[in-house]
């Protein structure tokens, strides 16, 4: 039985809109109304969230608490909203470095830890029994050296160092096409899920 309820109407129409790009293979109104729709909306819901937030993390506790140190970072926020001045537009380059550099480093930092640290921790702190386990032990020190050989800039990729290079860009194209499955086995997934409110929700064939 078709269903009667209008946000399951609203769900599957967006998704024949999204997907019509491909049946149709260019743009369409369709499929514009449903992009302009999405971006609007959620460019809407982000400007509400940072407003929120700038109001509960920055301007209460200033107000109630008397935490002046967050001073500081509303005027660098501030500075963000020089965008829309070209004779003041370089000020917000401040507040872009800032985010940057901060945002780098912590990423940096969790990136490091968790994906070399924590590996080779894991190693030194249990050691291996099986022989399974020695050559796992055995492909993950070997995909890390030569991977970090890779991007040794000093030295000419020749003889030793550059098969050792060689290994390494192995490693990286292994890494990087499990990732590639990964996402379009988590994108087949969506599409498979959005199928299924119009088939089983929407026109109650299930």
């Amino acid at each position: 039985m078709i269903s009667t309820d209008i946000e399951i109407w609203i769900g599957a129409m967006w998704v024949i809109f999204a997907y019509s790009f491909i049946i149709k293979d260019k743009d369409n109104p369709l499929f514009k109304f449903c992009e302009a729709t999405i971006i609007g909306t959620t460019a809407g819901v982000f400007t509400v969230l940072a407003f929120d937030n700038i109001r509960k993390l920055g301007v209460l506790p200033l107000i109630e608490k008397q935490a002046y140190i967050n001073i500081i970072p509303l005027i660098i926020g501030m500075l963000l909203l020089t965008q829309v001045s070209r004779k003041h537009i370089y000020l917000s380059r401040y507040p872009i470095a800032i985010m940057l550099g901060a945002g780098i480093g912590t990423a940096m930092n969790r990136y490091v830890t968790s994906n070399i640290v924590v590996q080779l921790s894991s190693i030194m702190v249990q050691l291996p029994k099986t022989p399974f386990e020695i050559f796992n032990v055995i492909i993950v020190i070997v995909g890390l050296l030569s991977t970090l050989v890779v991007f040794t800039y000093t030295r000419e990729r020749k003889g030793p160092f550059g098969r050792v290079t060689k290994i390494g860009e192995y490693f990286m194209m292994a890494a990087m096409g499990s990732t590639f499955g990964l996402l379009i086995t988590m994108r087949a997934t969506y599409v498979i899920t959005r199928l299924q409110i119009i088939v089983f929700e929407l026109l109650g064939l299930g």
